[in-house]
């Protein structure tokens, strides 16, 4: 699985400009970024495919094991959208360990500043020690709110997206797909 950092959270982190990573699926990349929503530092994910969204309010601390957070996040975001564990699983396996990259694509990035601006909009109020991992705040991005994704014709929803893309690897996932 390949993080790709966004600058800013590598400027953040503190770390050195990461390498390209070797071609994969993009289903197994995620870009990674730090945006403030609802009075909170968060973490936010979106995979490069389908734009599927995972969100982590983070404590000054929790940026040391970042990565280990963003995995979490990602598997608790797929819970709140309806993935079953066995779906979930299956996908952190073929994904394999994290790897930190550059990110993956103007488009996937520019995806991630579309949905902070939306996401600005709204009256957000998050708690970072109460809920680390926001469970509206995912269905909210990953079921309630259209966008277009490479590989995909017109506008659709990130949650239906991910489901077709494990359907297509031979994972079911959900009552989704």
């Amino acid at each position: 699985m390949q993080l790709g950092i966004t600058i800013p959270l590598q400027r953040h982190l503190r770390l050195a400009r990461p390498p390209y990573g070797e071609p994969e699926e993009p289903l197994f990349c995620w870009e990674a970024h730090r945006a403030a929503l609802g009075g909170a530092d968060v973490l936010l994910l979106a995979n490069a495919r389908n734009r599927f969204a995972a969100f982590a309010c983070m404590q000054p601390g929790d940026w040391r094991d970042w990565e280990a957070v963003a995995l979490a996040a990602l598997h608790a975001s797929l819970a709140a959208c309806g993935f079953d564990e066995d779906a979930i699983g299956a996908y952190r396996f073929l994904a394999g360990a994290p790897e930190v990259t550059r990110t993956h694509g103007r488009r996937p990035v520019a995806f991630m500043n579309v949905l902070v601006d939306k996401l600005l909009a709204l009256p957000l109020a998050l708690d970072a020690a109460g809920d680390p991992f926001p469970a509206e705040l995912c269905r909210l991005a990953n079921e309630r709110m259209p966008c277009k994704a490479a590989g995909f014709e017109g506008l659709g929803l990130p949650a239906g997206r991910f489901a077709a893309d494990l359907a297509r690897l031979g994972l079911g996932a959900s009552d989704r797909a």
